[in-house]
């Protein structure tokens, strides 16, 4: 997916969001179903506990937002500029 102009992540609360506005014309999405693409990332997101949105309107495109829940103890060190790897330490403390 090609990141466009306007797309930016957001913390909001507890919750990084992430929206996209792939290429594309847009598409119904009450009559079209998901691609495969689309079910690979919301199963990547659920597994993480995260949720992801689809909104398209034909002719005019589509945005796909996902949710993802900040973890319980770096999150506030994580909107500092902190670094985490995967066992949640800082990686500033790694030198």
């Amino acid at each position: 997916m090609t990141r466009q102009q306007g797309d930016a992540i957001r913390q909001s609360g507890r919750t990084f969001e992430v929206p996209r506005r792939p290429a594309g014309i847009g598409y119904d999405v009450r009559r079209t179903p998901m691609g495969s693409g689309q079910r690979n990332m919301a199963d990547r997101l659920a597994a993480l506990d995260g949720r992801m949105e689809v909104a398209s309107v034909p002719s005019k495109g589509t945005t796909i937002t996902a949710y993802l829940p900040l973890p319980a103890g770096p999150a506030e060190s994580i909107a500092s500029g902190a670094s985490f790897d995967s066992a949640g330490e800082d990686v500033r403390t790694h030198a």
